[in-house]
């Protein structure tokens, strides 16, 4: 016990955290545990973190990433200004068609999204890029594997250096 630590724990107040339309949980035809989502869901997602924000209660939560439908699939980020969601640089920015999308903000809230994406022999490929503050930009090569690979995960180091690691098929 600290008496010089806030409490933590269950307390008066309920938490917003991380509200995240991503297709994991809202392909129904690829993943068992996935809902059928509504077309108005980022309105609702906007309308209860505004009311969570009148009661004083926390929202926890700045930036998404996700397949953009109305964009070719590509990747979108969007960003909570305190009032509304908004686009960070441009819609539908990733030069592919982008899934199995990761979001990472390095220092000074940087965005870097990795992304898988279908190469010319339809090998699943990954890329990363992130905002320079006015546009999406790629990070080293596009691809930076060399075949096929899957089940990639982002991290931001200390210095602001991304780190993947995947399932690199061939090895």
């Amino acid at each position: 016990n600290n008496p010089a630590r806030k409490r933590f724990g269950f307390g008066n107040k309920a938490v917003l955290v991380n509200i995240d339309p991503q297709k994991a949980y809202t392909r129904t035809d690829l993943f068992a545990t996935a809902y059928e989502t509504d077309p108005r869901q980022l309105d609702y997602i906007n309308s209860l973190a505004a009311k969570f924000r009148q009661l004083g209660w926390p929202v926890v939560w700045t930036h998404v990433a996700y397949m953009d439908s109305a964009n070719d699939n590509k990747a979108t980020v969007m960003k909570f200004d305190g009032n509304n969601w908004v686009v960070v640089g441009a819609a539908g920015f990733s030069p592919d068609t982008a899934s199995e999308i990761s979001l990472v903000l390095g220092s000074n809230n940087i965005p870097h999204v990795l992304y898988e994406y279908s190469g010319p022999s339809d090998d699943s490929l990954i890329a990363v890029m992130r905002f320079d503050g006015n546009n999406w930009v790629t990070v080293g090569a596009s691809p930076f594997t060399s075949g096929e690979a899957y089940d990639s995960a982002l991290a931001i180091d200390g210095n602001g250096a991304p780190h993947v690691c995947f399932i690199d098929v061939a090895n």
